[in-house]
């Protein structure tokens, strides 16, 4: 009976601690683990946010407060253990764990709840379905645990690491015609073996023009044109049909397809490589593009031209857009690559051949009389080609002389050839070198040059005295005379030359080297020469008063005396100059008549500028009017009270008196009864 009674209390006990373990249990399952809801990608919380525990390289849980305290002072205290399942068949390992006292003096554990607590992103696998429990071992050798939370643990990224392979498209340059308004583009996203495909996997396809493309990171802040699942592309190539409405918003551009791939722990790949396309809509150039010409090439191109600049000239296309460019090939040679055509609605298009040696080097060093070159040129919209078209031109660029060194500098052509050095001009009486002054006035000047290397036979040199050939001077090599390769040799230079040249501090002088029978001349390096040998030009003065011959008495004034007037000598003339008028009175009554001054009838005055008259146009007058006009009244009784009347003025420059060109006219100063009635009425 006894064994009976004991049996029942030990059941009996054993059920009460059933019952209160169980209740305790309970109560821990109404306490589960709280989480962060931003650590997972859904409300739910049964996937872990991938990306946000990359970043922060641990995930952190709270463990709320469990009912009971150890004894004051108890130094084994409540120990709480975070446990985790990692999906590898190994069961729940060990995590994180911590120790709970008591201190003395309290009546609680001193930690704040819930507690937290931290799991290393080492503790978790790159991707595996896990759960996550603790459990409290007790003060006194009890323990409880929580249920176990599942989800899915994936920080593993789609390519593990690697570039995603670039979307293919059937034609990289999409218009109106192969992607209409209403139209589809088929991209194409086909296997690779760096790609781990995971169920629900996601792509996201953007669209930049090249210009625009947005760093990585910065690539979320962006709408793709088209999300989409994944099927496994392990089994066969996956098309995205792409809406031409998205692809055609971008406008004309140089453009780039990228992708990123996201799972569904929102893990991102890296950003893919880029299919680069062009998008041109609208009317595109007509092909077979129009010949580009070279008008300099008519009928052959030559040095002169090279000299002054070479251009190609190209049609501007009907359908032309801002921001068309064009490239250009002179032979073999790239002139330009990407020459910006300008919006300036021009029907041509000038494209300059520079550098200018490309014409030398394509002709070629040893190559002489004409040569046959091809030019042609690539018209572009954002990068998409057109054509090329090209045609022929005749170029003939032989010299009297070689061009050396070779290849040509950069510089080629420079304004002269290096081996044609400058000449050296000498005054008529070889006193005075690269100067001319007053005492060289109406003579003649020598140059003096050196006959190039390489001269020869057939070799002339013409010289040039500021801009005018003079070809009195010039000068044929010939060997037989005594002339050398790299000798003296001297010319003149005639005086009508130096004085249509003008003065000048820094006249320009050089030499034009050519050859019988050859189209090109090439010139020498420059000399500037200091001329002063020629007198200042006086412009003409006036009557003003008398508009034509046979001025009458009405051109007077009313005592008689006739108005002049010196034209403008502003850079002529320096204010304060002295200025001696003469009014020369001559029976004759033709221009052509030989001068007949009437002696005692002339007029003469000196004037200052500045302060007798203004620079700009001095006045004077011509009086007494018997003494100066009435003559030619008086002495012309043979010719009918008909004569002519002179105006010049002089001005002294310091070298000598330099008179105006004069001004003639015929008189007739009288009326129907005799000499003019003074005063007038």
């Amino acid at each position: 009976m006894a064994n009976i009674q004991s049996k029942s209390e030990r059941a009996k006990a054993r059920r009460a601690y059933l019952k209160m373990r169980s209740d305790h249990r309970a109560s821990l399952v109404e306490k589960p683990i709280e989480f962060d809801p931003d650590d997972f990608v859904d409300d739910g919380k049964t996937i872990l946010h991938g990306p946000r525990l990359r970043d922060s390289k641990k995930l952190t849980v709270k463990i709320p407060r469990w009912t009971g305290t150890p004894p004051i002072g108890n130094t084994r205290g409540d120990f709480l253990t975070l446990q985790l399942d990692k999906g590898d068949g190994n069961g729940f390992v060990d995590v994180a764990s911590h120790r709970f006292l008591v201190p003395d003096g309290q009546t609680d554990f001193l930690e704040a709840f819930p507690y937290e607590m931290e799991i290393s992103i080492n503790d978790f696998p790159e991707h595996a379905n896990c759960q996550l429990k603790y459990r409290v071992d007790y003060y006194n050798n009890s323990d409880d645990e929580s249920d176990p939370v599942p989800f899915l643990c994936d920080r593993l990224q789609p390519y593990g690491g690697h570039v995603p392979e670039a979307l293919k498209v059937a034609n990289p340059h999409l218009d109106d015609v192969n992607l209409p308004a209403n139209g589809k583009l088929a991209l194409t996203f086909a296997e690779s073996a760096n790609y781990r495909w995971k169920d629900n996997d996601r792509i996201h396809i953007y669209l930049f023009n090249v210009n625009d493309i947005p760093e990585p990171e910065d690539l979320k802040n962006f709408q793709p044109i088209e999300s989409a699942d994944v099927p496994d592309p392990g089994l066969a190539p996956v098309i995205f049909d792409i809406d031409a409405q998205k692809i055609r918003a971008l406008g004309d551009a140089k453009a780039v397809f990228l992708y990123v791939i996201r799972d569904t722990a929102l893990n991102d790949s890296l950003v893919s490589l880029w299919t680069n396309v062009i998008l041109t809509w609208g009317p595109l150039p007509a092909e077979p593009l129009d010949k580009p010409e070279v008008d300099q090439a008519d009928p052959v191109l030559l040095l002169e031209d090279v000299l002054e600049g070479v251009s190609v000239w190209i049609k501007r296309p009907a359908a032309y857009k801002a921001g068309d460019a064009l490239a250009v090939k002179w032979g073999n040679t790239e002139v330009v690559e990407d020459f910006p055509i300008p919006d300036n609605g021009s029907e041509r298009i000038e494209v300059p051949v520079v550098p200018a040696k490309t014409l030398l080097l394509e002709y070629g060093k040893d190559t002489v009389g004409v040569k046959s070159t091809r030019v042609s040129y690539t018209y572009f919209r954002k990068g998409r080609p057109f054509g090329p078209a090209s045609d022929m031109f005749d170029v003939n660029l032989e010299s009297p002389i070689g061009w050396l060194p070779w290849p040509p500098l950069d510089e080629w052509p420079e304004p002269w050839h290096p081996s044609l050095l400058k000449g050296t001009v000498k005054n008529h009486d070889d006193t005075r070198t690269n100067k001319l002054t007053r005492a060289d006035k109406n003579e003649d000047a020598f140059f003096d040059f050196k006959w190039p290397l390489g001269a020869k036979d057939g070799l002339i040199v013409t010289p040039e005295w500021n801009g005018q050939r003079v070809l009195e001077a010039r000068r044929p090599f010939d060997s037989a005379a005594g002339d050398t390769p790299g000798g003296n040799a001297r010319t003149v230079i005639p005086w009508s030359y130096i004085k249509d040249g003008k003065n000048g501090p820094n006249v320009p002088v050089r030499y034009w080297a050519s050859k019988t029978g050859l189209d090109n001349e090439l010139p020498s390096e420059i000399t500037e020469v200091d001329v002063n040998a020629i007198a200042t030009e006086l412009p003409q003065p006036n009557f003003p008063t008398v508009p034509g011959d046979y001025p009458n008495c009405t051109m007077l004034e009313a005592n008689g005396d006739l108005q002049f007037e010196l034209p403008d000598l502003t850079g002529l003339v320096p204010d304060g100059q002295t200025i001696k008028v003469k009014f020369i009175p001559m029976t004759g009554e033709y221009l052509t008549d030989p001068e007949a001054p009437i002696l005692g009838a002339e007029f003469e005055k000196d004037y200052v500028l500045g302060t007798d008259g203004p620079v700009t146009g001095l006045k004077g007058l011509v009086t007494p009017y018997d003494t100066h006009i009435k003559p030619l009244y008086d002495q012309t009784a043979a010719t009918h009270r008909r004569g002519r009347m002179k105006l010049i003025y002089f001005w002294y420059d310091g070298f000598e008196d330099i008179p105006s060109e004069s001004l003639t006219r015929i008189t007739a100063f009288h009326d129907g009864s005799g000499s003019c009635p003074i005063p007038r009425p």
